[in-house]
């Protein structure tokens, strides 16, 4: 009986410490923002590292102000020559000009010559003056970007691309491949605010993603979405 009695025990241990998948959690800074993920299962701990070499090559590549970036040297030169991109850096500016195109100009990556006068990347960025935002606005306009099987180059010097609207996008989509390669089917990852969600949360239910009020402090949702595998 007493034999019985403790392997009826272990049994039921067993069975409630399989069913409590493994989570491994992990914080870091990139795409000037904080970073959250949050994967399930047992190769979570392979995953987050992977995740994060992942993000880290994406950040700097399509960085605008960090120096060596592929971004960077494209926009120093496309001005007044033809640049070659490499096959990642083609995709995202292919599919920014699509995006550019069907919003009529409401989403334009060639932002940056205006974005530059509010110089977020400064300790103190101050609000521009409207001439200033006036003078910069002839170098704004998808349609002097020219990509082409050769590289990318701009109409005019001075033009500037900036990828910060489309680059967390891209690299939720890469996550997704990365957790697939590596077995995972259940994760959240949190972009500075792009969320994305893969399977089911805990593997069981829908992942939670409220929507932020931007009248209201941070925390405070208008709206809450249950959601699985996408990006929100």
């Amino acid at each position: 009986m007493k034999k019985t009695l403790i392997f009826s025990l272990s049994l039921i241990l067993l069975f409630f410490c399989g069913c409590t998948p493994k989570v491994v959690e992990e914080q870091l800074f990139a795409f000037d923002t904080i970073i959250d993920l949050k994967i399930y299962g047992g190769e979570a701990e392979k995953a987050i590292r992977e995740c994060e070499n992942r993000l880290s090559e994406i950040d700097f590549e399509m960085s605008h102000f960090k120096d060596g970036s592929e971004l960077g040297g494209i926009n120093a030169k496309a001005g007044r020559e033809k640049v070659p991109v490499g096959n990642e850096m083609r995709t995202v500016i292919e599919k920014a000009l699509y995006f550019s195109k069907i919003s009529n100009g409401a989403f334009d990556i060639s932002i940056l010559p205006v974005r530059d006068l509010w110089d977020f990347d400064s300790a103190h960025p101050e609000l521009p003056n409207k001439a200033d935002i006036d003078a910069k606005l002839p170098l704004v306009g998808y349609n002097g970007i020219t990509l082409d099987d050769v590289g990318v180059s701009f109409a005019q010097d001075g033009m500037g691309l900036d990828l910060g609207g489309i680059a967390k996008g891209y690299a939720a989509d890469e996550i997704n491949r990365v957790l697939d390669e590596c077995g995972v089917q259940n994760a959240i990852i949190d972009l500075g605010g792009n969320i994305y969600v893969k399977g089911r949360k805990n593997g069981t239910g829908d992942w939670t993603i409220g929507i932020q009020n931007p009248l209201l402090p941070r925390g405070d949702a208008f709206a809450k979405v249950a959601v699985q595998d996408c990006s929100v």
